[in-house]
Formats: structure tokens, sequence, C-alpha cells
């Protein structure tokens, strides 16, 4: 779960490095797997056409709080709070992204992040 005004890191190719949520879709004060949010742009390359403060849509696919699967017997943690960008039509802004994500992100419906990602655990 992750909070209003938590700091995650983007592992996507777009440009952005870190975002400060300030909005969660559906439950306003914590997120989860999946949920999109809306963020402001901490820090960025310098090529990118996102700056700091910029407003960007996102989907949360690593958390660092507990998440369980179906049958409860055993659950899944991450170092790090991580998301990726998308547009308003829920489609990805970076063309790559590393790392493994947890399998519970098939259930949200997001078949082109899904098919970027590397492993899914």
């Amino acid at each position: 779960m992750i909070q209003l005004c938590s700091i995650v890191d983007v592992l996507d190719n777009s440009g952005v490095k870190k975002v400060k949520v300030f909005y969660v879709k559906g439950n306003g004060s914590f997120g989860k797997v999946g949920n999109i949010f809306l963020g402001s742009v901490l820090k960025s390359h310098s090529r990118s056409k996102y700056k700091k403060g910029d407003v960007v849509r996102g989907v949360f696919l690593k958390t660092s709080y507990r998440s369980k699967f179906l049958n409860n017997s055993k659950s899944l943690r991450f170092l790090k709070n991580s998301c990726i960008l998308v547009s308003s039509s829920n489609e990805p802004l970076g063309s790559r992204i590393s790392g493994s994500f947890c399998y519970t992100l098939k259930k949200t419906g997001f078949s082109k992040v899904l098919s970027l990602i590397n492993k899914t655990v």
C-alpha cells in the first residue's frame, strides 16, 4: 500500500526517474499494485519532455508492502515502490520496462504493459 506524498521510482524509459504521488484513483488515500495514480515529477533526465513539477499519470507495479495471493498462503514483498507512466488511454509512455513484477498485475487489464514486462513473479 502506497500512501499519498510517497516518492516512487519510474521503471520505464520515458525519461522520468522519480514521481511524488498526490492522488490515487478509486481509493483516495492508499494505492496497491495495478492502481492508477496522479503524481508530479521530482526528477527527470535532461532531455526528457517531462520536467520537474509536471503532472503525470502512472500505474503501480511494485510495492514494499506485502501483497498476498488469492489463496493467502504466500505473500510477496519488493524492496522499493515502483511504477510506470501511462497516457490517459492507459497506454505506456515508455517502450521498455525493466525488472520483474507481481503476477496480480495480470488481473488489472493492462495488456500492453504486460507485453513489455520481462518477468512476472
